[in-house]
């Protein structure tokens, strides 16, 4: 089972290391290698994630490493990671277009 991941997932991975990346370089790249390890390890047991409750259409699950939360969708393809945001983030909103 592979893992993919959406553009908007890059892109989020992609924010969050610039943004922590002006302050500590180092905690930037450790907290973008710990997100990726931990969705790459999601096929090994694609259902511990918690279902994503807001999600009514598809049945999202969500993963939660260093403070931020991965949504993903296990498919007969594999794993799509969607979204990568901080735990803090307004996940409905952000999730609102898989709804």
């Amino acid at each position: 089972m592979n893992v993919r991941f959406s553009r908007q997932a890059n892109r989020d991975l992609e924010d969050a290391y610039l943004f922590h990346a002006e302050r500590d370089p180092d905690l930037a790249r450790s907290l973008l290698d710990n997100v990726i390890s931990a969705a790459l390890s999601v096929p090994t047991f694609p259902d511990r994630g918690s279902p994503q409750p807001n999600a009514a259409g598809r049945p999202l699950r969500r993963l939660i490493e260093k403070g931020h939360v991965i949504v993903y969708v296990v498919d007969d393809n594999g794993v799509i990671v969607l979204r990568v945001a901080h735990g803090a983030r307004d996940l409905d909103a952000l999730l609102a277009e898989f709804n």
